[in-house]
């Protein structure tokens, strides 16, 4: 992937690649990636159900082998180039299918996007070598739920992530805090220090 598919992601999504470790950063920016591209075709569809049949699309990508993923589309190209499988993907898909459909967002929704992205993500720390903790879960709770702007279930930390995993626990810390005073991921300077803290040290 290129800097033309870096600068798609939203501004927080930059701010958190810019401290994966680089062995994780292509998985990371692969992930980034496809997230952005289903939650954009949940906002730019202007009815849920042709946003629907666009999912049903990557869902079923991802229940066939890497192998069948068709050449056309690049973003799987990548994906099954880095040795993601669909297993690990496709909860994303029905998680942001949840986001799409609902006619307001509260937890529910953001437990099921929290879902995907835990999955995906557990994915990746395999992928680098690491064993996935089960922080993900919790990890990607925090971040969809200030994504969503919705009240987290738990403000805790969400404990020791793989250092692989650093864009997610800089999504996390950002989510959490946003998710705690209702407002923007990257709001003020504090937001900014955040996630240097975090992307740094990891905590």
């Amino acid at each position: 992937m290129s800097a033309e598919d870096i600068e798609q992601l939203p501004v927080v999504y930059r701010l958190a690649l810019a401290y994966a470790p680089a062995a994780a950063k292509p998985a990371s920016l692969a992930l980034l990636a496809l997230d952005t591209r289903l939650a954009r075709i949940g906002a730019q569809a202007s009815e849920p159900m042709i946003a629907q049949l666009k999912l049903a699309w990557w869902r079923d990508q991802f229940a066939r082998a890497p192998a069948e993923w068709p050449k056309g589309e690049p973003l799987l190209g990548t994906l099954r180039d880095l040795g993601f499988h669909g297993a690990d993907l496709a909860a994303l898909v029905d998680g942001w299918e949840v986001v799409t459909v609902s006619e307001n967002i509260g937890s529910g929704e953001a437990k099921a996007l929290a879902d995907g992205r835990a999955s995906a993500w557990a994915a990746l720390a395999k992928i680098a070598g690491e064993a996935p903790s089960g922080a993900e879960q919790k990890a990607a709770k925090a971040w969809s739920a200030g994504e969503l702007a919705v009240e987290a279930e738990d403000h805790g930390k969400s404990g020791s992530i793989p250092r692989s995993l650093r864009a997610l626990a800089v999504l996390a810390a950002l989510g959490r805090r946003a998710s705690m005073g209702r407002r923007p991921m990257l709001e003020g300077p504090a937001a900014m220090l955040l996630a240097m803290r975090v992307g740094i040290f990891g905590r």
